[in-house]
């Protein structure tokens, strides 16, 4: 891999997302919890509905997981300011914080059909997806950075 902080950080994300994204999905049409996903999220900003048809949900997902890999990148450079020790527990907390951000603030704020207020089952599972995504971003980014130091 090379040693390219946008590229460890634009992968990082795309992995942490898609793993946001599986976990949101299961966490509505298998475990039914929510009837709210990021896929969801995604489809609101695209177009300002809830998706309602396959081709929406692709889109959704599309966008979610660009947004995911842009949450990764910043990432990538912010630990040049908060150091990399505890790499886990600090990217837990700012996907946490992040993902409550575009969920829970900018997305119902901008999109006319974000309806509220959220069960616990959508906040429970939201909390869940950004804590594994916290995890799988800070293993990924870990991972390359690791390889291109060795």
């Amino acid at each position: 891999m090379m040693n390219d902080r946008f590229t460890n950080g634009l992968l990082g994300g795309t992995l942490a997302g898609i793993v946001y994204i599986t976990w949101s999905l299961i966490s509505q049409f298998i475990l039914h919890w929510t009837n709210r996903t990021v896929v969801g999220f995604g489809s609101l900003l695209s177009f300002n509905q809830p998706p309602q048809s396959a081709i929406q949900y692709a889109w959704g997902a599309i966008v979610a997981l660009g947004i995911s890999a842009g949450v990764g990148i910043v990432f990538s450079y912010l630990v040049l300011l908060i150091e990399s020790e505890n790499l886990y527990l600090k990217a837990i907390v700012y996907s946490m914080g992040v993902w409550f951000l575009l969920n829970d603030v900018v997305v119902p704020r901008i999109s006319e059909t974000a309806d509220g207020p959220f069960t616990i089952g959508t906040v429970s599972s939201a909390s869940i997806g950004a804590i594994l995504f916290g995890i799988v971003l800070a293993y990924t980014y870990g991972f390359l950075v690791k390889r291109v130091v060795e």
